[in-house]
């Protein structure tokens, strides 16, 4: 009988530890699914498979992640405003200009075929002014659909340079309002929110306090990092998944800050725009954006060079500066997007209308040919 009951007594110590275990497990999975930033994929609308394009993406401590956690980097390239390039094919004595690549699906399959996986489009707020918000809404969604008819997918940008907690801007085409900014985000979220195409939307080009050049400022980034966090919870009663891009000080550039007064809430990547110049006038890349990679993702959504107002011995770095920037990013998992694929804006990645490639275009879709596993 004695030794009955010491049987029993360890089944029931054996049950109890694996309950015992059972219970830490989940509370261990509960855990790290509250403290990630990836939603539940019963929060995320729509319907769609991990690993077949579109599919939406999530960040997941420092990294950009699909649906099944895999970690994703993205690489590509931006093209022109596409309202500004549909108007320069138009007839209209206002807004034709020949030098810019014609309005069609040629350009984005063009992109496309050089390698790209990702395409930055942004919108400049004196497009909206000048043609509306559907009317903007109505080119964009063109060039949404033949960046999806090619495989990319999008980063929507709202495309001004300036200072928004202060109100200020830098010239005609970049400048807008508070009202503005909310209007175009509200509307666009409602719009984009269930389009995996549009994977992410990056919320200022450029903030700018003063004229820049120098390494941001404390107050600077506060009040920065207040206005975004009001605007990105607007746009979360809207879109409550989809990742967002905050861009860094000085010229899109510096996001030092950013360690010690983050943004707050899910789908935070931080965007930097390091052109040669940055170095010798701002802080070096560790202390700009490279620090900051090791604990949230960081896309650089603009960068290049060309050899008369982004000349690249303006870096101070080690290296020359296109192959230092790439192995930069490709070291720290940096997803980036070149700029900028036309003629007419600098630096430019086209040299004419006939997709000539310039020395920077080059260089880097051949990076983007290997990278991406186009060959």
């Amino acid at each position: 009988m004695a030794g009955k009951t010491k049987i029993k007594s360890v089944v029931w110590m054996f049950l109890f530890l694996v309950f015992f275990l059972l219970c830490v497990g989940v509370g261990f999975f509960v855990y790290f699914w509250q403290s990630s930033s990836v939603p539940l994929l019963s929060d995320v609308s729509g319907n769609f498979t991990v690993g077949v394009y579109p599919e939406p993406f999530f960040v997941q401590g420092n990294k950009i992640v699909d649906g099944g956690g895999n970690q994703r980097v993205f690489r590509g390239m931006a093209p022109v405003d596409p309202v500004i390039q549909y108007y320069a094919s138009s007839s209209d004595p206002r807004y034709e200009d020949p030098s810019y690549l014609p309005w069609g699906p040629e350009s984005y399959q063009k992109m496309a075929s050089l390698g790209t996986k990702i395409v930055r489009i942004g919108i400049h707020p004196i497009s909206i002014k000048e043609h509306g918000l559907n009317d903007t809404f109505r080119i964009l969604d063109q060039a949404i659909e033949w960046s999806a008819q090619n495989g990319m997918y999008v980063i929507l940008d709202y495309h001004s340079i300036g200072f928004p907690p202060d109100d200020v801007y830098f010239a005609k085409k970049y400048d807008t309002s508070d009202a503005e900014i909310l209007e175009f985000w509200t509307q666009a979220a409602q719009r984009y929110r269930d389009n995996y195409t549009v994977a992410f939307y990056e919320l200022f080009n450029e903030p700018v306090k003063g004229h820049g050049g120098e390494p941001a400022e404390e107050e600077n980034w506060i009040a920065w990092r207040d206005y975004v966090q009001n605007l990105l919870g607007e746009i979360r009663e809207v879109d409550p998944s989809k990742p967002v891009i905050v861009s860094g000080l000085d010229w899109g550039y510096d996001l030092y800050w950013a360690l010690e007064y983050p943004v707050e809430g899910n789908g935070v990547v931080y965007g930097t725009h390091p052109y040669p110049s940055k170095w010798r006038w701002g802080r070096n890349w560790t202390d700009a954006f490279g620090a900051v990679s090791e604990k949230y993702p960081v896309f650089a959504t603009e960068f290049s060079y060309d050899f008369d107002d982004y000349p690249e011995h303006e870096y101070d770095g080690p290296g020359r500066y296109r192959e230092a920037i790439i192995s930069y990013f490709e070291e720290r998992n940096i997803s980036w997007t070149v700029w900028c694929f036309d003629s007419t804006w600098t630096p430019s990645l086209l040299a004419d209308t006939n997709y000539t490639l310039t020395d920077a275009g080059q260089y880097f879709t051949s990076v983007l040919m290997e990278k991406n596993a186009l060959k």
